[in-house]
């Protein structure tokens, strides 16, 4: 039926709505639910020094200036303070958004990185973008952007910390 339709399309994400129940595909996995998924409104936070920014989802980004690098994570980056300004935004992803991968010559899509990543669509309008000047600097808790890192000689350093997000809906329900 439906269903099998469903699963067998080559869209790996899909919604069907069957009289009162939601099938949900989600790359390999498929969800029955009473209604779709919530999906979270678009967003922005501007950005005009350093502080701690509550951001939709139940997240904080942790803005500082600090003297020498304290190293990256997933959920830190580090930019160099002399080459990287405020303001900065924080805002959700938007349709035809571009950036620079670390590690990668050209820009690519952000919803083609998020497809390679897997990430569910739900997901995808919660993670936070980190944009300077039109050019995002980091998919917040996933990939920097190349370049503007601290410089290996010093100088003031430009921090940025995300907090693990809440539950995502898909598993919490």
């Amino acid at each position: 039926g439906a269903i099998d339709a469903q699963l067998q399309s080559p869209a790996p994400q899909s919604d069907l709505a069957l009289g009162g129940v939601w099938s949900c595909r989600r790359y390999d996995r498929l969800f029955l639910r009473g209604e779709p998924f919530f999906a979270t409104d678009s967003y922005e936070v501007e950005i005009d020094g350093p502080g701690v920014f509550a951001i939709p989802g139940g997240r904080e980004l942790k803005v500082s200036l600090i003297s020498r690098s304290a190293g990256e994570g997933l959920r830190a980056v580090e930019f160099d303070a002399e080459k990287v300004s405020f303001p900065l935004r924080v805002r959700s992803f938007r349709k035809g958004d571009r950036f620079q991968p670390s590690g990668m010559a050209g820009h690519k899509k952000v919803k083609d990185f998020f497809v390679d990543e897997k990430i569910l669509r739900e997901e995808r309008q919660r993670i936070p973008l980190v944009e300077w000047k039109g050019q995002i600097l980091w998919i917040a808790g996933w990939r920097r952007c190349a370049g503007l890192a601290p410089g290996q000689d010093g100088g003031t350093v430009l921090r940025l910390e995300i907090s693990v997000s809440d539950p995502s809906p898909v598993n919490g329900g």
